[in-house]
């Protein structure tokens, strides 16, 4: 395995290493459009509970704090997702990155 391809798979691992970001990555991929903070952390918090009865206010807290301080820097900084911290919008890259990245695993 050559060194780019080493990195490919740390990177793939790291990036889904967080069933969160897995959820954030598949809310993403699903919009048609760029989705604003707060519809991704509904999204997200949805993802992770048995109902939607399910999501309280606390854990829509949480889930927002670690998006936009964990996850959302993180799979910025990899290239997967456009997020600016003043800009209210997340979206994918759209080059293909997550495509091959998910392919990867499942």
């Amino acid at each position: 395995m050559t060194n780019k391809e080493q990195r490919n798979v740390a990177t793939t691992s790291r990036l889904l290493s967080s069933q969160r970001r897995i959820h954030v990555l598949l809310a993403l991929r699903e919009a048609d459009s760029p989705l604003t903070i707060p519809v991704l952390v509904y999204e997200t918090a949805l993802r992770e509970v048995d109902s939607p009865s399910d999501v309280t206010e606390e854990h829509l807290k949480r889930v927002e704090i670690t998006l936009r301080h964990v996850h959302l820097p993180m799979l910025a900084d990899f290239e997967v997702i456009r997020h600016h911290p003043d800009d209210d919008h997340v979206s994918l890259v759209g080059d293909g990155t997550l495509e091959s990245v998910i392919e990867a695993v499942f």
